[in-house]
């Protein structure tokens, strides 16, 4: 029964009426008398004859129509199906009946899947071209991720490298630290000992002006007792060798002050070898006044000769104002030194102080040199992170560029099997 088509159905249904009706017309003319109503007999066969016609007529009527709609609709959905998808045909039926609702229906059907058909071309020709677009971002993404990988892992391999130079720096600096510490060190001492020298030494040009007074005094009374120290013939020779003696007391420290200044230019900041001429020049400055004590005693020993002596003295004379000379040019010699001495002085002190600024400056530099390195070490910590981060990125995008491929040709085929449908 399930595999009758719909016409056989309604076919069944219209004979099954028409033998409804043969019944009941048998029925009836079961209880009826026809000899007494043969008329009304004949009438209702007549109309029997009538139904039947009429209802024969109407099932070729209903069975053609429906034949027709439906032959229409199975028409047009085989041709969709033979065509391999031609979603632009339609069934054309103008009844307005269950038969039309049902072709308007299928038609509507037809037209959502034939616009359902073109937006799902028109999104996988998107997604295929989105894909590949995809696959070339992810392809470069993992090429560009390689070269940051690699610039990264250089950078990290100059960050360890400036890492163990900046320590190195670091401890270079340190010694020059200590070096300049210690000659800072040695400065101030050899400043202490310059300022030192110099109080020295101008205590020693005081004394060589006061030891040159007491010559001149001498020359004074020389010269006011020129006419009594005639007599003291027999003293001239002690006289002339005390003279002599001061002469060359007096030419050594000439050549001491030479040998003083020359040193000091050599020695420039440390003035090590100055204090031993300095020195020098003390004990020649203690000789000249011993000797200058000599010269006095031998006067006043010989005041009691001077009648005897004047004649000596005469020709001592010149001696006594050469050596008063000469130690007028000692005295400002000295005083030259002492000028000297005074500057090299200066210049110490300038030293040491440039020594404590290069110190001071020298410690900030260690500082900063610290401080670069320990921020080289975190940032070569930081590139080997980065490095890490770019290889899980580089694999990351590895994987992308399998699932953008894998996607494109899921794309692709879906493109083919949506271009089987025409819209």
């Amino acid at each position: 029964m399930r595999d009758m088509t719909l016409v056989r159905k309604i076919t069944i249904g219209y004979l099954g009426l028409i033998v409804l009706l043969a019944l009941a017309f048998v029925l009836l003319i079961s209880g009826m008398d026809v000899s007494d109503h043969s008329g009304l007999f004949i009438e209702l066969i007549v109309i029997f004859v009538a139904i039947a016609g009429c209802a024969g007529f109407g099932l070729m009527w209903l069975t053609r129509n429906l034949t027709e709609s439906i032959g229409g609709v199975t028409a047009t959905l085989r041709n969709i199906a033979s065509s391999g998808g031609d979603l632009t045909r339609r069934i054309h039926i103008r009844s307005t009946d269950e038969m039309g609702d049902l072709a308007n229906s299928a038609n509507q059907m037809l037209d959502g899947l034939q616009k359902m058909m073109r937006e799902l071309r028109d999104s996988t020709a998107e997604l295929a071209a989105s894909a590949i677009q995809l696959k070339q971002g992810a392809d470069e993404n993992a090429r560009v991720s390689s070269e940051v990988s690699k610039a990264v892992e250089k950078v990290a391999a100059g960050s360890e490298t400036q890492v163990a130079q900046s320590q190195e720096i670091s401890a270079t600096m340190q010694e020059t630290l200590d070096g300049l510490n210690q000659v800072a060190a040695t400065t101030t001492g050899v400043s202490d000992t310059a300022q030192t020298t110099v109080s020295r030494a101008e205590a020693g040009s005081e004394l060589l002006q006061s030891t040159s007074k007491d010559i001149v005094q001498v020359e004074k009374a020389f010269r006011s007792l020129q006419e009594v120290v005639r007599g003291l013939n027999h003293k001239s020779e002690q006289v002339r060798e005390v003279i002599g003696y001061i002469s060359e007391v007096a030419n050594q420290t000439n050549l001491l002050a030479l040998n003083a200044a020359i040193e000091a230019a050599r020695a420039g900041e440390h003035g090590r070898g100055f204090a031993v001429v300095a020195g020098e020049i003390r004990k020649l400055a203690d000789q000249t006044q011993q000797s200058a004590v000599q010269i006095g005693d031998t006067i006043g020993t010989m005041s009691s000769d001077i009648g005897q002596v004047a004649t000596m003295f005469e020709q001592s004379a010149g001696q006594v104002f050469s050596a008063v000379s000469g130690m007028q040019n000692a005295e400002e010699t000295f005083r030259e030194i002492v000028g000297k001495v005074g500057l090299l002085s200066s210049n110490i002190v300038d030293v040491a102080a440039s020594v404590e600024q290069m110190s001071a400056g020298s410690t900030s530099v260690v500082q900063s040199i610290q401080d670069i390195a320990r921020i080289t070490e975190e940032t070569a910590s930081f590139t080997e992170q980065v490095s890490a981060m770019t290889e899980q990125q580089l694999s990351s995008t590895e994987e992308m560029a399998r699932t953008a491929e894998n996607l494109s040709s899921m794309a692709s085929r879906l493109k083919g099997l949506v271009g089987n449908f025409k819209t």
